[in-house]
């Protein structure tokens, strides 16, 4: 559904970490199913405009579990200072201060 978390999924794929990111997105993608089905069928109220507001809860909250997950078991370690110390970040930083 959002472009920055699906490509951030992706990066730990190079690692050789493919069957942990595939168990995170069949584990978040069954949650996120069964809460909107489980909302669904309890409450009248609960219209399509809410089914995009868990979404989007459901992949802000996933996203930043995987994103602290990654992190702390080392999975970043060979991107880390290519994502900020090289030139990934700065550019962007030097075009967002001119």
């Amino acid at each position: 559904m959002f472009v920055l978390p699906k490509a951030f999924v992706a990066i730990p794929d190079v690692t050789d970490r493919e069957k942990e990111t595939k168990i995170y997105q069949v584990f978040h993608d069954a949650l996120e199913f069964a809460l909107i089905w489980i909302l669904l069928a309890q409450f009248e109220w609960f219209n399509l405009f809410w089914v995009g507001v868990v979404q989007l809860c459901s992949t802000f909250i996933g996203f930043s579990l995987f994103v602290i997950s990654t992190v702390k078991l080392g999975w970043f370690d060979p991107f880390r200072e290519g994502l900020t110390k090289s030139l990934a970040l700065r550019v962007r930083f030097y075009q967002m201060n001119q």
